[in-house]
C-alpha cells in the first residue's frame, strides 16, 4: 500500500495578489512604444496602477488612452477622486456601468474623460482629452 504525503502548503495566511490583466486580451489596443505618460497629469495615472497605451498633443490639448485594471464603476469613482487632486471641477458625470463620462472645467478651458468597458470585467480603456498648457502634474 502506498501512502501519499502531501505537505502542508496551504499557505492560508498570505494574502493574494491579484495579476493585472491582460490588457490585450480584453480586447484593448495594443499600447504604442511612443506613447509619452509624461503628458499625462499624475493624479490621472492612478498611483501606476494606469498604462499609457497611447498619445497626442495637439492644438493645445493632450489625448491620451489609458488601459486601466478596474471595473467601469470602480474606474469612475477612482478617477472622480484623482479629478479632485487637480485644478478641474466636473461639470457632468454619467455612469450607466458599462461605459461612464466625466466632463470637466478648468477656468474657461473644458475636458473629458471616457471610461469604456472590454471583453474583461476587470479592464477598461480611458480617453482623456484635456487642455495640454494648464494640466495639472
Amino acid at each position: 500500500m502506498a501512502l501519499l504525503v502531501v505537505p502542508g502548503g496551504c499557505a492560508r495566511d498570505e494574502p493574494t495578489v491579484e495579476a493585472a490583466p491582460d490588457f490585450e486580451s480584453c480586447g484593448l489596443p495594443a499600447p504604442d512604444p511612443r506613447a509619452d505618460a509624461g503628458l499625462v497629469p499624475k493624479p490621472y495615472l492612478l498611483g501606476g496602477e494606469a498604462k499609457v497605451n497611447k498619445t497626442q498633443r495637439t492644438k493645445g490639448r493632450v489625448i491620451a488612452a489609458l488601459a486601466v485594471p478596474h471595473s467601469v464603476n470602480e474606474s469612475f469613482v477612482l478617477y472622480k477622486e484623482a479629478i479632485g487632486q487637480t485644478s478641474f471641477q466636473i461639470l457632468q458625470e454619467d455612469n450607466e456601468g458599462f461605459e461612464a463620462e466625466l466632463y470637466l472645467q478648468q477656468g474657461d478651458q473644458l475636458g473629458s474623460l471616457q471610461i469604456r468597458s472590454s471583453t474583461c470585467d476587470d479592464a477598461v480603456i480611458v480617453y482623456l482629452n484635456l487642455p495640454a498648457e494648464r494640466s495639472d502634474r
